[in-house]
């Protein structure tokens, strides 16, 4: 669970480009000034780059993972991006990229950290923050398992006017009954895994240390921005300065006619979505493991909270030993 704490100085990169187009993007990374500015401000950071190169006569695709430290991440031989000061361009001194742009083949002769895709639509082409060592143990159990990356995360579709929640809730004069999910525009799918015909989700756990409950999702509004953004013009900041204001909200939204309604058909549809879950040393049924809501106050050793805004949070536990 100390991983998730990290979650705010730790950063999956994922950048695309092609064997056939500009030969010096195979070797260099494209990041927004804002984001290498945000690393750069952290008293410390990891940085995992994943690289993924569509080869146009293969029609396959391969990514390419490189681990940096903060340190060695920010010394980088940089210069100006694509988007005149918006974005800075990094030269990647990686091995397995000067092979792939000197053969001109995303096929490697030696074992590396990379893995080959037929569809583009199995590789997600964001930024994100994840726990680096968890996105890695991923890869490898999909890797064994001959399973297909393929995470998915819940949508939840909030009723009100906006795009934001804050915007929704603001748009309803913060009445919770009117702020509730649109059970119909909601996408409850969840997993990291899938063969084709089933979906799994893994967690870098191993079942004998498991103790109590453990945290599944957190797919209800949290509030977990980075400290740098967290003041007076960030619009969750003005709305809710103080922890107290968000935990009497999400306590007054717990007690709606509506969550009490409808929190079990919105658990139901997000761990449904899946078989189970693989762990470290054993794949289990989802028959066997229990999951309900919890509401995270930072105190029951969930997962870490941010200045303690409380989290609304699925959580599980083992049925069996």
């Amino acid at each position: 669970m100390r991983l998730i704490e990290k979650n705010n100085n730790e950063f999956v990169i994922r950048e695309r480009t092609s064997l056939k187009g500009n030969s010096g993007d195979i070797t260099n990374l494209n990041i927004s000034s804002e984001l290498y500015h945000e690393i750069k401000d952290l008293d410390s950071s990891k940085i995992l780059i994943e690289k993924i190169i569509y080869d146009k006569d293969t029609k396959c695709y391969i990514t390419v993972l490189l681990d940096y430290n903060q340190e060695n991440f920010l010394n980088l031989e940089i210069s100006a991006g694509k988007n005149k000061g918006k974005s800075y361009r990094l030269r990647l001194e990686s091995p397995n990229l000067l092979e792939i742009k000197r053969s001109k083949s995303i096929i490697l002769n030696k074992k590396t950290k990379s893995y080959l895709f037929n569809d583009i639509k199995e590789i997600k082409n964001t930024v994100q923050k994840r726990a680096i060592t968890g996105f890695i143990f991923e890869r490898e159990i999909c890797e064994i398992k001959g399973w297909l990356p393929d995470s998915k995360s819940p949508k939840l579709f909030w009723k009100g006017q906006g795009k934001s929640w804050i915007e929704k809730l603001k748009s309803v004069n913060f009445n919770v009954e009117e702020f509730k999910i649109d059970l119909k525009k909601s996408k409850f799918e969840k997993w990291d895994a899938t063969d084709g015909e089933n979906n799994y989700e893994i967690k870098k756990y191993d079942t004998t240390k498991l103790k109590g409950y453990t945290l599944y999702s957190e797919p209800i509004i949290k509030i977990a921005p980075s400290r740098s953004k967290w003041k007076k013009g960030y619009s969750q900041f003005d709305f809710f300065p103080s922890s107290e204001k968000y935990n009497s909200f999400i306590e007054r939204l717990m007690n709606a006619e509506w969550w009490k309604r409808d929190s079990e058909t919105i658990l139901n549809k997000v761990v449904n979505s899946s078989v189970g879950i693989q762990f470290k040393d054993k794949f289990i049924q989802k028959k066997d493991i229990e999951f309900s809501w919890k509401l995270n106050t930072g105190k029951e050793g969930i997962a870490p909270i941010f200045e303690g805004y409380h989290r609304l949070s699925i959580v599980f536990k083992l049925k069996i030993n």
